[in-house]
């Protein structure tokens, strides 16, 4: 998604108007690896709570909103794939409120991995049953300003797919 060609004119470089554009590659490779359900909990542990910890000290009212919203959006729906896609665009919105575009635009580049391992989990009745698989610790601890509880918070969620996901944590994405 980086180059397009044009028969009798050339090759050239597609404009990026959007981080989404051009993550084909890096999925690939991702996918390529091998890598596991295990391996992308770890790479959302090391990015994620960093983000919700920068977002706790950067965060607007309207986008503490959006993440409530979106928060209360996840209990109110009723198929495994929109409680999904209300929980991805609660993360991403928590990338996107740390306020930095370097960090926001890696978390892009899994974004889809992660999206498919929400697909799971929101089918899956242990997890929706643990304590730490709603949101509401995050947006209390953003609420606050406070970034050690934001990160706490937002480590213990990211945890709970790893002591839920039994077999699956260790078998190729």
């Amino acid at each position: 998604g980086l180059l397009h060609s044009q028969q009798g004119r050339g090759t050239f470089v597609t404009a990026l108007g959007d981080a989404r554009q051009g993550m084909a590659g890096i999925s690939s490779a991702v996918l390529r690896s091998g890598a596991t359900p295990g391996d992308l909990i770890e790479s959302r542990l090391v990015l994620e709570v960093p983000l919700a910890e920068l977002a706790a000290t950067s965060i607007t009212p309207s986008e503490l909103d959006e993440l409530a919203r979106l928060d209360a959006e996840i209990d109110a729906t009723g198929s495994a794939i929109e409680r999904a896609e209300h929980d991805i665009r609660f993360h991403a919105a928590v990338a996107r409120a740390a306020g930095n575009p370097v960090l926001t635009t890696m978390f892009v580049a899994i974004e889809g991995f992660c999206y498919d391992m929400m697909v799971r989990s929101q089918a899956d009745p242990e997890v929706g049953a643990h304590p730490h698989a709603r949101h509401t610790g995050i947006v209390d601890a953003l609420r606050l300003g406070d970034a050690i509880a934001a990160g706490r918070a937002m480590r213990e969620h990211l945890l709970v797919a790893r002591s839920c996901y039994g077999d699956d944590l260790d078998r190729p994405l």
